[in-house]
């Protein structure tokens, strides 16, 4: 790869972020306005970025057809599966997993089933936790002390833990690293991380994923939810609920092959979040949008 080249107008530490409304990779379009200006000018194809205290990582790529055509900013689902399958595949070429080795990944209850999906085709030990990397780190401790090697964790919030480290808690700089050397193995290719993602979902099952909130008084949340619980739905948006499950405050719809629809307050803002996630395996064409204005409609919100 050639060298990095930094953004000067977010090169130098400023507490007051004066380029930015909120210091963050996961805002969306407007954080990275700064970086594309330089990669535009630059001729730069792929981005990256750290929040400041560098615990989460994220990647943007020029969208195919070239400069002017816009940017692909890269979910944190979409960067988990490739870093997943990077470190996965590069653990088996050094010899990796033969004998008692035993591999494990784990990610939250909240993010998209994708890596469930390469962990149960590769024969690899998966786990699933409540959001945080409070709950992923004991996990990993737990599954460690079990005799597995833990070789990456992740939340959907662009947060990665990569083993090996003895880090166990989210580490962009670590993650900055790794994606880097995929960066460099999948341009050695002459493929973009777009059709190198594509290839992953192709391999290990797509899904359809979405996350969102409503604005409501944290008093009243418990109110809504508790009106919820007096008569679960047999589906939302067409979608066959399997199970409900309930843990706390939060509610947990499951759905055939792995999906599912999360509910939960949030701990720090009026909020009341959702996380949709849907298999494309079914013959049946599911719509996320439906189920999102069907859980609306349920909630009167």
């Amino acid at each position: 790869l050639d060298p990095f080249i930094a953004v000067p107008s977010q090169d130098a530490p400023d507490a007051d972020f004066p380029t930015v409304s909120f210091p963050n990779p996961e805002e969306g379009a407007g954080v990275w306005t700064e970086a594309f200006k330089v990669a535009d000018a630059r001729g730069v194809d792929v981005c990256i970025a750290n929040d400041p205290d560098a615990d989460r990582f994220c990647c943007a790529e020029r969208s195919e057809g070239g400069s002017g055509s816009g940017w692909r900013i890269f979910s944190g689902n979409d960067l988990g599966i490739m870093l997943a399958d990077w470190i996965y595949t590069n653990w088996r070429a050094n010899g990796k997993g033969e004998g008692q080795e035993k591999a494990a990944m784990l990610t939250t209850n909240v993010s998209a089933r994708v890596l469930q999906g390469m962990c149960e085709q590769e024969g690899i030990r998966f786990e699933e936790t409540l959001t945080g990397f409070k709950w992923l780190g004991n996990k990993a401790l737990d599954l460690e002390a079990d005799g597995y090697k833990v070789l990456f964790a992740y939340e959907e919030a662009i947060g990665f833990m990569l083993g090996g480290t003895s880090v166990v808690d989210k580490d962009g700089v670590a993650a900055a690293a790794v994606f880097v050397d995929l960066v460099n193995h999948v341009y050695g290719r002459e493929l973009s991380l777009q059709a190198h993602l594509e290839g992953l979902y192709a391999k290990y099952g797509e899904r359809l994923y979405k996350q969102g909130y409503f604005v409501i008084d944290v008093s009243k949340c418990a109110e809504v939810l508790g009106v919820l619980r007096q008569d679960y739905p047999a589906e939302l948006g067409g979608v066959a609920v399997k199970a409900v499950e309930e843990s706390g405050q939060m509610i947990t719809f499951r759905f055939e092959d792995n999906g599912f629809c999360v509910l939960r307050p949030s701990g720090t803002e009026p909020k009341l979040k959702y996380y949709i996630d849907l298999s494309t395996k079914s013959d049946q064409n599911v719509d996320i949008d439906k189920v999102e204005d069907n859980l609306k409609l349920l909630l009167s919100l």
